[in-house]
């Protein structure tokens, strides 16, 4: 203010004391003298509301227009939506996309394996029920797991429900993509006998085992069959534990033949 004062009072002081100018020296002093005007009259009513308002919209507009950046920003950067291992990479560095464009292919840490269940068989299994796999590229070796869930609606084809399998050991061997054999602790028996899955021969009706007789000669024996897993299958009837039983080569055997019984027989349990 008091710098705008005395330029209003220089200006003034000069064309006062210029008494007879001319047209082209009064000129300037007369644009001195009003812009000293502008100068003092803004400086004591700076702002007026209109200016106010005015400032106020570029404000908002500016706004805006932070905020439209910062998000264009942000949907510069793709973020997975859950944590995995990249299988594919579809850009390279510096490549142009879209939204309609493939980026990568993630896979999930979280692995699953999908087994379909027989509708006679689905009201054997629950949640969280203790599940043994295996797979080809490991043989030999179980992983476990447990029953993460139960489709509630069958396949209109197969009439099979779909059955989610969580492993609980050993993701770090297995891969996306492997084929696994599973099977589903659905019921547990005790004191029951137990014979390898290979001594039984499941083309007859009923289940044929042939167990080694007296001077070492093949006996042929129906049997009735109950719970199995991967390597095991449970004789309700037709076997006594400590029996040694065929557990290769039954196709060409009939009751009677002589048997060369090697030294790991395996028995029934």
């Amino acid at each position: 203010l008091q710098q705008a004062t005395i330029n209003y009072e220089n200006a003034l002081a000069d064309y006062n004391l210029d008494t007879n100018p001319s047209d082209s020296q009064l000129a300037p002093l007369m644009l001195n003298l009003a812009q000293a005007e502008l100068q003092l009259s803004l400086t004591l009513e700076p702002y007026r509301d209109v200016d106010v308002a005015l400032a106020r919209v570029g404000v908002q507009r500016a706004q805006a227009a932070l905020d439209i950046a910062k998000i264009q920003l942000e949907e510069t950067v793709v973020e997975a939506p859950f944590d995995g291992v990249i299988a594919e990479l579809f850009v390279s560095q510096g490549s142009r996309v879209s939204p309609q464009n493939n980026v990568v292919e993630l896979l999930s840490d979280a692995l699953e394996i999908k087994v379909e269940v027989q509708e006679s068989r689905i009201s054997q299994v629950t949640k969280g029920q203790a599940v043994s796999m295996r797979t080809t590229a490991y043989p030999g070796q179980d992983f476990p797991g447990v029953v993460s869930n139960i489709s509630p609606k069958a396949n209109a084809d197969t009439r099979t429900f779909e059955v989610t399998v969580t492993p609980t050991d050993g993701e770090d061997l297995l891969r996306s993509g492997m084929f696994a054999d599973v099977a589903i602790l659905a019921q547990e028996n005790s004191n029951t006998v137990l014979v390898p899955r290979s001594a039984v021969i499941q083309d007859t009706d009923p289940p044929t085992v042939f167990v080694v007789g007296d001077d070492n000669r093949a006996e042929e024996r129906k049997v009735n069959t109950g719970l199995f897993d991967n390597d095991r299958v449970e004789i309700l009837s037709g076997l006594k534990p400590g029996e040694i039983v065929v557990t290769a080569g039954q196709g060409s055997l009939t009751d009677g033949t002589k048997l060369d019984v090697t030294n790991d027989p395996r028995v029934a349990e």
